[in-house]
């Protein structure tokens, strides 16, 4: 009954992630993540796939609609990529930090359980 129930959820996620990401172009609401990071994807997604879109409707095909275009994504890329390399640059170190247990404590102080 546990691997069925395992098999079961395993293919919900496949469709979950694999399916859906390809019948959207990608996105999928991720539970594991934060509501920043999941509404992050979200509208970066829609900006990749909308303005393409916008610019064809609104605009007159022109090469420097197009290239504003590509000038536009490489901007909100490189912006990205500078703050992920900001973020990792500012919180990952060399050093490793271990933490030491003391073996002396309870059980029950090592461990509290939820009532």
């Amino acid at each position: 009954m546990i691997e069925e129930q395992q098999m079961g959820s395993q293919t919900l996620e496949i469709l979950r992630q694999g399916v859906w990401a390809s019948l959207t172009g990608g996105w999928f609401f991720d539970p594991h993540q934060d509501v920043f990071c999941n509404t992050f994807h979200l509208y970066i997604w829609l900006f990749l796939l909308c303005l393409p879109f916008t610019i064809y409707v609104y605009f007159p095909p022109t090469r420097y609609m197009w290239y504003f275009y590509c000038l536009s994504v490489a901007i909100v890329l490189a912006a990205i990529k500078l703050v992920n390399y900001g973020l990792h640059h500012m919180y990952d170190t060399t050093e490793c930090i271990q933490e030491e247990v003391d073996d002396n404590w309870p059980e029950t102080k090592r461990y509290p359980q939820n009532t």
